[in-house]
């Protein structure tokens, strides 16, 4: 479950207050926040899986696992699709006569996930948006007909970067935002 807070406030705990709350928790954040603000409070399920297969409206969506290339009713998708270490379905959004598939390429430690958005109409591949993301596989996937799909993820800095930079990182958030029409935007600002 994940908790949401639609309008809030907050502020960055103080080191001392945060080395106490350390101590209180045996699993250690990367960062932590005082929420000083918030409305509209509750819990909701963060319904999506990794799937190497997703039926479409218009055709079977695959992954050849031996090389990790994204298939489309069993033919290589053109331009064509690899995953890095993997690649994974995360899930399928039906944009009027349009599918919209939000796909997961599996990295290292540095960068664990990048992420792709592709359009599936009647005839086709329709459009395949640039690989995207912070390098957080922590993701937070909401669609809205009028808008498009919307992925808000929180910064990412890998094991080899000093803790102040991961913590930091981990305290940032993008929203990137990807309209079906062929825009992909990052914070508002277009992802090329």
């Amino acid at each position: 479950m994940l908790c949401k807070i639609e309008k809030s406030a907050t502020r960055p705990v103080s080191d001392a207050l945060s080395d106490t709350l350390g101590q209180k928790f045996s699993a250690q954040p990367a960062g932590w926040i005082e929420i000083t603000q918030a409305r509209n409070i509750g819990m909701a399920p963060v319904v999506f899986g990794y799937e190497k297969t997703q039926k479409t409206r218009h055709g079977m969506v695959s992954v050849r696992e031996e090389d990790n290339t994204l298939l489309f009713k069993g033919k290589p998708i053109r331009p064509a699709i690899e995953g890095n270490s993997g690649l994974d379905i995360v899930a399928n959004y039906e944009m009027g006569a349009t599918d919209v598939l939000l796909l997961l390429s599996s990295g290292g430690t540095a960068c664990p996930a990048q992420f792709r958005f592709i359009n599936i109409s009647p005839g086709g591949v329709l459009r395949v948006s640039p690989e995207f993301g912070t390098c957080s596989d922590i993701i937070y996937p909401t669609f809205d007909p009028k808008v498009g799909v919307t992925v808000a993820m929180v910064g990412f800095r890998g094991p080899f970067e000093p803790d102040a930079e991961q913590r930091k990182a981990a305290m940032t958030k993008t929203v990137y935002r990807w309209d079906g029409q062929g825009q992909l935007t990052g914070n508002g600002k277009p992802v090329r």
